[in-house]
């Protein structure tokens, strides 16, 4: 008798976990970023922005320039927006603490970075990732100082300078067909385009356009590894 009470109460046990196991949480989605140095990265912070997407943001291991302070936009389905990675002047390691959303629609992200020495940092963007602090109001021309000639999950862009002026990036096949096209309301001084589209596209040789305003920088053929 004393058995038949034992398995009563393995029983019991049994039927009340069952609730726990049938109403387990199963993700919506996740989402991985893996930053061009191909090593540690972290989010720190994140918010919801009352335009329905996500803002998160920590440090993501550039090519060669060490940690980089790094905000990502993701939408309420978890699809990129847009990557962006701030290297301090010292190339050395920064990094992003904690990131709100403001009433004015801006982003806000704190946390440190290298320069002469670890340097109190904060940096707003505005809701297409373009640094608000970083936009030069020269009328200098505005070329492209570092485009990589291969890829694999993103490619890494930067300008000779930040510019009011729009930004429009096109993307084509060996046959002339587009098959990436994005545009920014002003040109920051640098970019990662990393989100689905280019991690999806196939190994070969691509065509990549930069305008700035009404002119066309440059064209440079890269090659998806």
């Amino acid at each position: 008798m004393k058995g038949i009470g034992v398995w009563k109460f393995v029983v019991i046990i049994v039927i009340l976990s069952l609730p726990i196991t049938l109403f387990a949480q199963v993700e919506n989605w996740v989402y991985r970023y893996n930053g061009p140095g191909h090593s540690w990265d972290e989010a720190r912070s994140i918010v919801y922005g009352s335009d329905g997407n996500i803002y998160a943001a920590g440090w993501s291991w550039g090519s060669g320039t060490a940690y980089d302070f790094t905000v990502i936009s993701l939408t309420g389905a978890g699809t990129e927006n847009w990557i962006y990675c701030y290297n301090g002047t010292a190339g050395g390691a920064d990094g992003a603490c904690s990131i709100v959303y403001g009433s004015d629609g801006n982003i806000y992200a704190a946390g440190y970075s290298f320069g002469n020495s670890g340097d109190f940092t904060v940096i707003s963007l505005g809701p297409a990732g373009i640094n608000e602090g970083d936009v030069s109001d020269s009328n200098g021309p505005t070329t492209a100082s570092f485009v990589p000639s291969f890829f694999k999950d993103n490619i890494k862009i930067r300008f000779s300078r930040s510019s009011q002026h729009p930004l429009r990036i096109a993307l084509y096949n060996i046959y002339g067909g587009r098959v990436y096209e994005n545009a920014y309301s002003r040109t920051p001084s640098s970019i990662i385009l990393g989100d689905e589209r280019i991690k999806s596209l196939s190994s070969g040789v691509y065509i990549l356009s930069l305008s700035v305003g009404t002119e066309n920088i440059g064209k440079f053929r890269l090659i998806k590894l």
